[in-house]
């Protein structure tokens, strides 16, 4: 699985690389601290997801999600904000993000949630184990 993280700050970008380093599955391939670093990123390196913050300068997360998802720079992004609201969350999956996460959440949930994100609409489609 390789992966884009997009956060403005370095500190939260080096706390989820760490998490994911833990899954010997998951390659960070790039980063970005806007989006529209994110969307260069996304259209150069091919990441099977793109973990993109809401809130970002120069290009919000949530119109960088509606690019990413619309021009097919990527099969799955997953929203990552401090802000847990509802409304928040129907945004950045009105964008096309396959799922959304809440900071706080991320330590215990990030790798599930990758992983279902893909499943659903990674290349390779949901896994069955089923003829």
């Amino acid at each position: 699985m390789k992966v884009l993280l997009v956060d403005d700050h370095g500190a939260t970008r080096t706390e989820i690389r760490h998490i994911l380093t833990e899954h010997p599955n998951v390659e960070v391939i790039g980063e970005a601290a806007d989006g529209f670093q994110a969307l260069l990123l996304a259209d150069q390196l091919k990441p099977d997801i793109v973990i993109l913050d809401v809130r970002l300068p120069r290009m919000d997360g949530i119109s960088a999600a509606r690019i990413i998802t619309s021009e097919k720079l990527c099969p799955c992004v997953v929203g990552l904000s401090s802000l847990s609201d509802p409304s928040t969350e129907q945004a950045m999956l009105a964008a096309g993000a396959s799922a959304f996460l809440s900071k706080s959440e991320a330590p215990t949930k990030l790798y599930e949630t990758l992983l279902e994100a893909l499943g659903k609409d990674g290349p390779t489609g949901p896994t069955s184990t089923s003829p």
